[in-house]
Parts: structure tokens; C-alpha cells; sequence
């Protein structure tokens, strides 16, 4: 969703060109198709654990196998909140950064449950905070949308799970995608809403964080 909502995604790869370096290797778990790349200079090793175009490594990233020390920096784009352990990744992904490394994840928050089994976390900024707080300084953590944000979410979300009611079913998903599909171009519409986030300063309806944390 948050690809295809324009201003989530413009925030985001902006964010991510403002925090990373245009030097230095980073490496990004989960990285899915990579739909942020052109946002991010310098080398970058992308890992997930299923084979994409993007792909550099297959790997589970529960189970990071790099040395000490190996990256400046390390993003997860929408992916920690899959990993068994977030405390003890924070501590694995502590050790394989060099000193005064970035660590940049971008989480959702107010987001309807994915990927099932697999989505397991939401964390609020605090719980974002105690994850971290023990290998890493927190430089910030910035809420991505707002109460503005939400009726476009909700319209996105109303429309993809429609379309999921009937997966195996090719000719009847087809009918009610097309039956959607001006439900979907409401949310391409509603997502003009979210340029009055700047005026929710509550910081108590995030759509989503985007966080940046130093290794200490």
C-alpha cells in the first residue's frame, strides 16, 4: 500500500536520501522489489528470504551471517515487524554495523493485518524506543501520516480485501476487481487528504515510523 500511495512513498524515499550517506554500504533486509533504490546512494546488498529480481542474497534474516562490522548502514523498509525476535535482532544488527552506523527502519502502525502469520508486531514510538535503546542512540522517530491519513488507508484496505474473499477463484476475482475499481479510484483521490497531516501535531494516529538509531 504504502508504495502505491504516492505522498507515503515520496516521504519515505525522501527521508531515506536525507539520513544515508552517498558513500559507505548498506544493506537492506526484506528487501522485497526494492521499490525504494533510487532513493539510496553508495552500495547497496539487498537481502530477503524470497527470491526477487532485487535480491542479492537469499537469506532468513532471523539468522544474520555477516561479520562485525561489515555495513554503514542497515534499512528495514516494512520488515522488522516480521522477525521473531525484534530484541535480539536489534543486538544482531548492532554487531554486523561499524561504529556510529545508521539503522533506519520505517514500521507500520495504524495498518491492517498482512501476510499472515507472519506480521506479528505494532509498535508505538515507545515501543520502538525499549526494542532499541540498548545497542542504539535514538537520533529520531517520525510519525509517517496522520488522523488525515486514515480515511485512504481504510479505502485501500476495504478494497484489497474484497479483492482476497475469492484468491483461487481467477474469473470471479476478476469480476469483483473490476466491481472495485472505482472504489479504488476514490482512495487515488482520498489520498489528497494526507497533505493536511502537517496539521495533526498529536503524534497519536501514525499510519506508520520512520526511525533512525545510531549505534552506540
Amino acid at each position: 500500500m504504502f508504495s502505491e500511495h504516492f505522498l507515503f512513498y515520496r516521504k519515505i524515499g525522501k527521508n531515506l536520501e536525507k539520513h544515508l550517506g552517498k558513500q559507505g554500504t548498506t544493506l537492506n533486509i526484506g528487501c522485497g522489489q526494492d521499490r525504494y533504490r533510487k532513493f539510496i546512494h553508495g552500495k547497496v546488498i539487498n537481502l530477503d528470504i524470497k527470491q526477487t529480481k532485487a535480491a542479492d542474497i537469499i537469506a532468513d534474516a532471523n539468522q544474520l551471517k555477516f561479520k562485525p562490522n561489515s555495513f554503514d548502514n542497515v534499512i528495514s523498509i516494512f520488515s522488522f515487524y516480521y522477525l521473531k525476535n525484534p530484541f535480539s535482532m536489534s543486538r544482531d544488527i548492532s554487531k554486523i554495523l561499524k561504529k556510529d552506523g545508521k539503522f533506519i527502519l520505517v514500521l507500520p502502525f495504524l495498518y491492517p493485518i498482512h501476510d499472515i502469520p507472519e506480521d506479528r508486531y505494532r509498535f508505538t514510538s515507545f515501543g520502538i524506543k525499549t526494542v532499541l535503546e540498548k545497542y542504539f542512540n535514538i537520533e529520531s522517530i517520525k510519525p509517517i501520516g496522520s488522523i488525515f491519513s486514515m480515511p485512504s488507508v481504510l479505502q485501500y484496505s476495504l478494497v484489497k480485501g474484497i479483492q482476497s474473499l475469492f484468491p483461487k477463484n481467477r474469473p470471479l476475482k476478476l469480476i469483483i476487481s473490476t466491481i472495485t475499481y472505482p472504489l479504488f479510484l476514490i482512495f487515488k483521490f482520498s489520498q489528497i487528504l494526507s497533505l493536511f497531516d502537517i496539521f495533526d501535531r498529536s503524534g497519536r494516529f501514525p499510519i506508520a515510523y520512520f526511525v533512525v538509531a545510531i549505534k552506540k
